[in-house]
């Protein structure tokens, strides 16, 4: 079944511009315990396609997916822990919320993503002091029962968003008593190191909680440069012990999947 309400959040922030590989001053060295050893996930609209990828590969760190919403649609693959989204206090998602959340919870979900982008004006669009007081009335009665991630920030540098929006999140949450166990971050530009220094600075505010990443990609239109990307970013991210969670955007046709097999970014994702 394809998810009837599409939420493509920063697909507007792929301009296509070209990949700097670099292992810049934020390389890591793999680390001797990692602490998510299954950290890889997708990001999906379509969960058939989903399952294209789980039955064209045998990926062990391949753990996790997401919809930005809070039901699963259909997603098959038995393997795969399904984390519902709150994508907005509006009233269109509260409303599916609690009954979501309790089948969700009931076929196996452990953590609930909060707000999606609230710090940009087209996705969530939500100050920072009032997206903490709608975390705390619609996300903080499941504490104890499974965990609860922040809402998504993107890297934007703009005032007010990104990781200034974060801060005030947090400041107003200091006050209200908001419930978190992680941050979650996006991230969309043309190196690894910048990759790696978002998500360090994202640690560092969240007072050092971990962190997800549930959107990341390279600005480029060709699936080459996005397969070369994946295959230098994700292995830095598995070494990063405060990195929980990830997920390439997007499981789509012609990225991560094509027709009824893998794309080279695909390929890629499964491998490395």
């Amino acid at each position: 079944m394809r998810l009837s309400l599409l939420f493509l959040p920063c697909a507007s922030a792929l301009r296509g511009q070209s990949w700097t590989s670099t292992t810049g001053p934020y390389a890591t060295s793999p680390s001797s315990t990692k602490l998510w050893p299954s950290k890889r996930g997708f990001a999906y609209n379509d969960a058939a396609l989903v399952d294209v990828l789980v039955d064209k590969s045998t990926c062990a760190a391949c753990a996790w997916a997401y919809n930005w919403d809070s039901t699963d649609y259909g997603l098959l693959g038995p393997t795969l822990e399904f984390v519902p989204m709150l994508w907005s206090p509006a009233s269109e998602h509260t409303a599916r919320w609690a009954a979501n959340i309790e089948a969700m919870l009931s076929g196996g979900s452990t953590h609930i993503l909060g707000f999606n982008e609230c710090d940009r004006p087209d996705p969530c669009n939500l100050d920072a002091a009032s997206a903490a007081a709608a975390h705390v009335k619609w996300l903080n009665s499941y504490t104890g029962r499974i965990k609860i991630g922040s809402p998504a920030i993107s890297n934007s540098a703009a005032s007010g968003q990104g990781l200034e929006w974060l801060n005030g999140w947090i400041s107003a949450c200091d006050g209200l008593g908001c419930v978190y166990d992680f941050c979650v971050a996006h991230w969309y530009g043309t190196s690894v190191a910048e990759l790696l220094k978002h998500v360090e600075l994202v640690h560092g505010a969240c007072r050092g909680k971990p962190v997800w990443v549930t959107e990341f990609a390279v600005n480029s239109d060709d699936e080459n440069q996005h397969a070369a990307f994946i295959t230098e970013a994700v292995p830095r991210l598995d070494d990063l012990e405060y990195v929980e969670r990830y997920s390439y955007f997007i499981v789509r046709e012609g990225r991560l999947v094509t027709g009824s097999g893998l794309s080279s970014s695909g390929q890629a994702y499964i491998a490395v």
